[in-house]
């Protein structure tokens, strides 16, 4: 599975949740999943730089039309698409969730489980991310 994280360096909650998505990419280290973080709309400098501040460590993919975001579909940041392995969508999500809280790194926990155990920032005064399953 690919976890396609769409992402700019002016996007606090987009920055906030980086460290939680890299504690999730390294505790399913060994399992078919990846984080694949996609920099919307910005230069390559200014996109490393970011993750650098941050110690993040995950690979970076530069959108710097937007190109990759408006194929996806995709309309706010952050934006996040799951992909299965079968390379069908699978879920979808906005907001910032914590992805490395209880039961997102569950095996057992099916994705949908990341929406009850988000937690969200109350000073950034953001809505718990909300999933759409797709079949």
């Amino acid at each position: 599975m690919v976890l396609v994280n769409f992402w700019a360096s002016w996007c606090p909650p987009c920055l906030a949740e980086m460290p939680s998505l890299q504690r999730l990419a390294q505790g399913l280290a060994g399992h078919p999943f990846h984080v694949a973080a996609v920099n919307v709309d910005e230069t390559p400098r200014r996109a490393v730089e970011a993750m650098r501040r941050l110690g993040y460590e995950g690979q970076i993919v530069l959108d710097p039309d937007q190109t990759i975001f408006h194929a996806r579909g995709a309309k706010v940041l952050p934006s996040r698409f799951l992909i299965g392995c079968d390379g069908r969508l699978r879920f979808q999500a906005l907001g910032p969730p914590e992805w490395d809280s209880t039961g997102v790194s569950d095996e057992t926990a099916p994705a949908p489980a990341i929406v009850d155990s988000a937690r969200v920032d109350p000073i950034q005064n953001h809505r718990t991310p909300r999933w759409t399953r797709f079949k």
